[in-house]
């Protein structure tokens, strides 16, 4: 189900650039608003496979707003590139599928990348430390790795 907004927003140039992007048969199934992304338009891509049952599920970040789409091609370039780099590290994050950072296909400068289970919890839960050392350790793994004067984003 593709909601108004992007259908009048040329949804289906978009749509094209992120099927080109999967394998062999896939199809985007629903789109739907994710919360947050004051950045940006963030959306989940639920993707079907051709004889299989279920679906999988992808994240289209868009820059729609003025001042990120004129810093797009920097920050989703820079963004594929942390995505690249954390793909073989262990640490817990999402993959890279295709990124358009200059618009030149989508009707918005967009990255696509998988999707990670979770939730975002702001509230107060008595769990702040615990989460806090938790953040702090992927943090601290993130800034351990050895990346390449050149590979640096």
């Amino acid at each position: 189900m593709i909601d108004s907004e992007d259908r009048d927003q040329g949804w289906e140039g978009t749509r094209r650039w992120v099927e080109g992007h999967l394998p062999a048969g896939e199809r985007i199934a629903e789109v739907s608003a994710l919360r947050g992304g004051w950045t940006s338009r963030m959306r989940r891509l639920d993707v079907r496979r051709p004889g299989r049952a279920g679906s999988y599920a992808l994240v289209l970040r868009s820059f729609v707003k003025p001042f990120y789409r004129r810093h797009a091609p920097g920050l989703l370039a820079r963004e594929a590139a942390v995505l690249r780099l954390l793909e073989t590290s262990g640490i817990p994050a999402a993959r890279l599928v295709a990124v358009d950072a200059a618009g030149a296909v989508c009707e918005h400068p967009s990255l696509v990348m998988t999707h990670l289970p979770g939730g975002v919890r702001l509230a107060e839960d008595g769990d702040t430390a615990r989460r806090a050392d938790l953040l702090a350790a992927q943090l601290a793994a993130v800034h351990a790795l050895a990346v390449g004067e050149q590979d640096r984003p």
